[in-house]
């Protein structure tokens, strides 16, 4: 096994690193929680005082508009977000790597484990009699060779509603405790003659009862425990997490009906392990409750790997549902890809027994689970018996696993934790845009008359006479002159048009291919030259797309910069043209309340410039002389004539490698020349752009009237109370709660950022 302690050890050094990451993202959460806890404290102030905005001129729609923002979608998912949070914190903080044992009874999981950490029967319960183990164990390799062990029992409202859970089954919710105490009066026979007397009583229904009466006859074998942690020896350990003695199934034990979690640390028997813990769960079918739940809640919670243990039935290798429903099940709670790195599948072998054998049974089994394409990392065929088998078939190949992959799984539970975050920051982003919404058309017709000193040259100076200096004073000049950036990346393209021509070794191969000759060798090399010329100048996209975001940026700096046309202040401006132009409409209801606006946006958000557009054909015109199949315009054949025969392979390629040449610097030349005069056409483009762009913001017209411009009018305000902030709340009638509300809306705008929902590395 080599150094795989030394690999665990440095797995979990790197956990701890990423750690940090997790518990700084945990306490971004708390920020964000604390924000939306204010928000929603101030909606209930004015929830509570509606009736008194009735009073306050132009201010009710605003209070309804704040009263009505929901949170309850929002703070539901950031519940779920914390939850994983402090999940994959808890999982990063362990020092140790743990590997679950699951299954349904009888299948082999406490004699896998009893061969892996050299413990006995009497302190991991194994029995072919059906359920032994009575709680969860957990099983820590440890340097001290002495074992022990720390029994935690259950507290008193824990103990409480472990009993009410039988009670809600078998009454339907009619009896229940409500203390400890109250367990020995549970009135067992009538309980049991109740059920005698349904006509759809299962025998599922009395085994719950049978467990029930466990609670409430052995009473006083666990009662005195609860709540508290005991240190035992390892003779102690089996009289708290076993049901009966290994040495005598006469003898019952009692005191695991308080035991929660049986924590044991020894030594193991391979001394590589490292650092790792084997997690013991009761097996699927117990008479108990909730045993299937309490199993998915390990696997959720305490596990790295998960073996999943089957022991095949010795006449019929078959797989049933109880089987399929468990992996089907687990994959469901931690994701199939989780479970295709750390499900093991491990098929017990057994050779031997007072049961038979099923040896002639597993490989089918194996085979059917191989054809089914469960969601699983591999399946083990082990003899369960045998330490020799378990260490080898069974411990080795999920240490390597675990050593190997951990580490990505760790990476996919972040990755798909920051989905969510995402989720909740858009979420989030959407409830900031309510808020904006809430004061959006609220101003009275005195407010917007004493504002239009404000908006008409905003509108007229701030903006549309800057759009029309730009594409007058800037862009106007540069549509008679070549684009420099597009000229100087075309020059390196140039340079490659003679590094197209294939070399003398690549011809002399395309010669050798099958019975090939020297034209059809010749025509191969033009085609490979076409393609590779006609890629590399389509990566001149790359420069255009350059030049037209930085065109259009320029552009909406006037409509959102303060001192030109202010909208900045409603929706900011960032890196990309497209997200402002997405993020303002959709924030206005842009599509809705200003339509003609909103059309003159989104053409020009579409507008673009591309080689594909206005240079490739051009550029294809100028590679007829190696297309062959394309003949000139005087008639003649476009294929050389080359001299060399086929069995002079070398000179025919040197030949070949001269005509190609010659034309390629007759291409190089020809689209040089073509290319000067469209050098102009991104200048030209841009300038009609941002020509048509203000054509539409400013003599938009329907029904002989100015539309656009009313919708200006109204755009502005609208949004009013962004804009002009401070002026607005000094005029506004609502300003008895706008320095409350800034303070609030500004506190949740300040954290509108992605880096508060995700985590960062």
């Amino acid at each position: 096994m080599g150094n795989i302690s030394k690999q665990i050890d440095e797995i979990i050094t790197k956990r701890k690193v990423q750690l940090q990451y997790i518990e700084n993202a945990r306490e971004k959460a708390d920020i964000v929680l604390e924000n939306m806890n204010i928000f929603k404290d101030f909606q209930d102030e004015i929830r509570s005082n509606l009736d008194t905005f009735p009073e306050v001129e132009g201010s009710f729609d605003v209070a309804g508009s704040i009263e009505s923002i929901s949170t309850d979608e929002f703070l539901q998912l950031h519940k779920s977000y914390v939850s994983e949070l402090e999940r994959l914190i808890n999982r990063l903080k362990r020092n140790n790597l743990n590997i679950s044992f699951i299954g349904r009874t009888g299948q082999g999981k406490s004699l896998a484990m009893q061969n892996i950490s050299g413990l006995n029967s009497a302190v991991i319960p194994s029995s072919n009699r059906g359920d032994c183990t009575g709680t969860k164990s957990i099983i820590t390799n440890s340097e001290n060779s002495v074992v022990n062990a720390k029994i935690h029992f259950y507290d008193k409202d824990e103990m409480v509603d472990i009993v009410n859970q039988y009670l809600l089954k078998l009454t339907d919710g009619r009896q229940f405790v409500k203390d400890v105490s109250d367990i020995p009066a549970i009135k067992i026979k009538e309980l049991r003659k109740t059920l005698y007397k349904r006509k759809n009583e299962t025998v599922k229904e009395e085994d719950w009862l049978d467990h029930l009466c466990k609670y409430v006859e052995h009473y006083n074998d666990y009662i005195d425990d609860l709540g508290s942690v005991k240190d035992v020896t390892e003779k102690e350990i089996e009289y708290y997490v076993a049901q009966y003695s290994s040495e005598n199934a006469e003898e019952k034990y009692y005191k695991y009906l308080g035991v929660k979690l049986a924590d044991i640390n020894t030594c193991f028997l391979n001394e590589d392990v490292g650092n790792i813990v084997l997690v013991d769960t009761i097996g699927i079918g117990a008479t108990s409750l909730g045993i299937e739940e309490e199993m998915l809640k390990a696997v959720e919670n305490d596990s790295d790997a998960i073996i999943f243990m089957f022991r095949p039935d010795n006449k019929r290798g078959r797989i049933s549902d109880n089987e399929i429903n468990i992996i089907r099940n687990i994959a469901e709670r931690i994701s199939p890809e989780y479970t295709k790195e750390m499900l093991f599948w491990v098929i017990n072998r057994v050779e031997t027994g007072d049961s038979g054998d099923n040896v002639n049974q597993v490989n089918d089994v194996i085979q059917t689970i191989k054809q089914r394409n469960y969601p699983i990392a591999d399946v083990l065929n082990v003899n369960c018996s045998s330490k020799e088998e378990v260490e080898s078939k069974l411990l080795i190949p999920v240490l390597k696993q675990l050593s190997s992959k951990i580490q990505d799984v760790d990476n996919f539970l972040v990755d798909r934790l920051n989905e969510m975050g995402k989720r909740l920051f858009q979420m989030y982003s959407q409830l900031c845009q309510a808020t904006d919404r809430a004061f959006a058309s609220s101003a009275n017709e005195d407010l917007k008359r004493k504002f239009y000193r404000k908006i008409n040259p905003t509108i007229k100076k701030g903006l549309l006479n800057e759009l029309r200096k730009l594409y007058l004073d800037d862009y106007n000049n540069l549509r008679h002159m070549p684009c420099e950036e597009l000229m100087n990346a075309a020059s390196g393209k140039f340079k490659n048009i003679i590094k197209a021509v294939p070399t003398k070794e690549m011809v002399m191969e395309l010669l050798s291919y099958g019975d090939a000759n020297q034209f059809n060798a010749y025509e191969a090399c033009t085609n490979i030259m076409r393609m590779q010329i006609i890629d590399d100048f389509t990566e001149l996209n790359n420069v255009l797309n350059k030049i037209v975001e930085r065109m259009k940026n320029q552009v909406l700096h006037i409509f959102t910069d303060e001192d030109k046309g202010r909208l900045g202040l409603v929706y900011p401006l960032g890196d990309s043209s497209d997200e402002w132009i997405d993020g303002f409409l959709n924030l206005v209801e842009g599509e809705k309340k200003y339509p003609f606006l909103s059309d003159a946006l989104r053409k020009f958000q579409f507008y673009t410039i591309n080689v594909q557009g206005f240079l490739i054909h051009e550029i294809r015109e100028q590679l007829d002389p190696i297309d062959i199949s394309l003949p000139r315009p005087d008639g003649s054949s476009s294929v050389p004539q080359i001299s060399g025969s086929m069995a002079q392979p070398e000179l025919v390629a040197e030949e070949i490698v001269e005509w190609l040449k010659n034309y390629a610097e007759d291409v190089h030349d020809n689209i040089e020349i073509t290319l000067r005069d469209l050098y102009k056409t991104p200048n030209r483009s841009m300038f009609a752009a941002i020509k048509d762009l203000y054509d539409r913001i400013t003599y938009t017209m329907a029904d002989n009237e100015s539309k656009i411009a009313e919708e200006w009018r109204y755009l502005y305000e609208d949004w009013m109370h962004l804009i002009w902030k401070d002026e607005y709340q000094q005029q506004s009638a609502v300003k008895i709660v706008a320095e409350e509300w800034n303070d609030v809306v500004s506190k949740l705008k300040d954290i509108n950022k992605q880096e508060y929902f995700i985590i960062g590395n």
